[in-house]
C-alpha cells in the first residue's frame, strides 16, 4: 500500500446491475520507463491521435512523436518515440512548471504533471545537496521526458479507472552514463523517488527503472501488490530500448474487480507494551508510522508488571510495509520486543471522487454497503487548507461543502 494519499480524477459510475470496480494494473516484470508506460497504454487501446492532439496543447515546438510495433522475445508491443532537436539550455523546475501551466490541458493533467516533476526535483536536490529550485533538469528537462510525463498523465486521466495498481519494481545493477557522469544503478534519484514503494533486486546488469518511470508510478499508483483478483478485459505491452534475456517490456492489464458488500483483507498487527517513553515522543512516532503507510495506529492504557502504568502501541499495516514500520518502532521507541499476528479486517467498499465545489476541488470519501451509499464526507486535510486560505471557520466550511454536494447529487 502506498503511504501517500493520491488525488484521483472523478471515477466512472459503478454499474447499477453489478457493483464493479475498474482496475489498471502495471505488471513491471522488466521495469518501467516513461516511454514504456506510454507504449503499454497505446497498445492497450489509447488513441494515438488523441494523445498527439492533447500534447499539442503544450507551448512546445520542434518535436515529433511516433509509435510502432516492436517485438521482444516474440511478444509484440508498442515502442513509443520522441524525436526532437537537441536543446542548448537546461531547464529549471520553474521553467517546466510555466510550460505546463500555460498550456490548455485539463487542470487535473497539469496538476499531476507538475507533481511528478516536483517529485523528481526533490529527489535530485537531495542527491546533489541543493534545493529543488536550483536543480538543472538535464535528462528529465529534455523534450522527450516532458512528453513522456505529460503524455502519461493525459493517458492515465483519459482512462478514468477506479484504481491504479502496480507490481513491486525490479532494480538492476551496474552503472549508467548521464549528464552528471557515471552513476551506479539503481540511479540515486530513482532510489530516492522510490522511498516507500516496494522493490526487489535482480541479478542483472542494466537500468530497469528510470527516474521518470519511477516518478510517474509513484504519483499515480494507489496500491502496490501482486497480481490482483480480477476479471481481465484486455492487456497491452510497452517495448523498451535495451535488449535483454527477458522481454524488456512493461505490461499493463485492465480488468474489473467484483465488489462485494464488504471487503475482507488479511493484515499484519504489530503490538508492543511500553512504560518508559515520553508521551510527546509517542505522538511523533504515531505520525511517522502513518507517513510510512500504517493503516491504523492506536494506544491502549494498560497495567504492566510491578504495578507500572503503561501503554500498548498497536499498528495495523499491509505486510509489504513490515520492514519500514519495524525500523521506526525499534529506532524511535524504547521497545526491545514486538508481537506480530495476522488479522482479518472486514470493511465497507470505499471510493474517493473529486467534487468541484464553489471553493475549489475537494476530495469526497464515500462508503457503500449492498450497493447503497452509507456515508460520505469531505477530505479533512483539504478542508483545513481551504479554511486557512479563505479565512472561513472550518466547521462552517464543512457544512457548506456537504450542502453543495447533496444538492448536486
Amino acid at each position: 500500500m502506498m503511504a501517500k494519499r493520491k488525488i484521483r480524477p472523478p471515477a466512472k459510475p459503478m454499474s447499477e446491475k453489478e457493483n464493479k470496480m475498474s482496475i489498471l494494473y502495471f505488471d513491471a516484470f522488466s521495469g518501467a520507463s516513461g516511454d514504456m508506460i506510454l507504449g503499454s497504454l497505446i497498445h492497450l487501446g489509447l488513441d494515438f491521435n488523441y494523445l498527439q492532439s492533447e500534447l499539442a496543447k503544450l507551448p512546445l515546438k520542434g518535436y515529433k512523436i511516433s509509435c510502432h510495433p516492436k517485438k521482444m522475445s516474440s511478444i509484440e508491443g508498442i515502442k513509443f518515440n520522441v524525436e526532437y532537436h537537441p536543446e542548448t539550455k537546461h531547464r529549471h523546475l520553474k521553467d517546466i512548471q510555466e510550460i505546463i501551466t500555460h498550456s490548455s490541458l485539463d487542470s487535473f493533467v497539469k496538476q499531476k504533471s507538475i507533481e511528478i516533476f516536483e517529485v523528481i526535483a526533490e529527489a535530485e536536490a537531495k542527491i546533489h545537496g541543493t534545493t529543488k529550485d536550483k536543480i538543472h533538469f538535464h535528462e528529465v528537462g529534455a523534450m522527450d521526458s516532458i512528453i513522456d510525463i505529460v503524455g502519461s498523465c493525459i493517458a492515465l486521466y483519459s482512462i478514468g479507472t477506479d484504481k491504479i495498481m502496480s507490481s513491486p519494481l525490479p532494480l538492476g545493477r551496474g552503472f549508467v552514463d548521464c549528464a552528471h557522469g557515471k552513476m551506479p544503478l539503481p540511479a540515486p534519484a530513482t532510489l530516492e523517488i522510490l522511498k516507500d514503494f516496494p522493490c526487489y533486486g535482480v541479478d542483472r546488469e542494466g537500468e530497469f527503472v528510470t527516474p521518470t518511470g519511477a516518478a510517474i508510478l509513484k504519483c499515480w499508483v494507489d496500491e502496490v501488490r501482486e497480481f490482483p483478483n480480477m476479471s481481465i478485459l484486455k492487456s497491452g505491452y510497452g517495448s523498451g530500448t535495451a535488449e535483454r534475456e527477458i522481454p524488456n517490456m512493461l505490461r499493463v492489464v485492465m480488468g474489473e474487480e467484483i465488489v462485494k458488500e464488504t471487503l475482507k483483507k488479511k493484515l499484519l498487527l504489530i503490538e508492543t507494551n511500553i512504560d518508559d517513553l515520553n508521551p510527546e515522543i509517542l505522538a511523533h512516532v504515531s505520525e511517522r508510522l502513518f507517513e510510512k503507510g500504517a493503516l491504523d495506529v492506536y494506544t491502549t492504557a494498560i497495567a504492566m508488571k510491578k504495578g507500572r502504568n503503561g501503554i500498548k502501541l498497536s499498528v495495523l499495516l499491509d505486510s509489504l510495509l513490515e520492514r519500514p514500520i519495524l525500523d521506526i518502532l525499534f529506532r524511535e521507541t524504547t521497545t526491545i520486543g514486538l508481537r506480530k499476528m495476522w488479522v482479518e479486517r472486514e470493511e465497507l467498499q470505499r471510493r474517493e471522487i473529486i467534487f468541484e465545489s464553489s471553493f475549489g476541488a475537494v476530495p469526497i470519501k464515500e462508503s457503500y454497503y449492498n450497493k447503497d451509499r452509507i456515508t460520505y464526507k469531505p477530505e479533512f486535510e483539504c478542508l483545513k487548507k481551504i479554511s486557512i486560505r479563505k479565512n472561513i471557520p472550518l466547521r462552517n466550511l464543512y457544512n457548506l461543502i456537504l450542502s453543495e454536494y447533496k444538492q448536486k447529487k
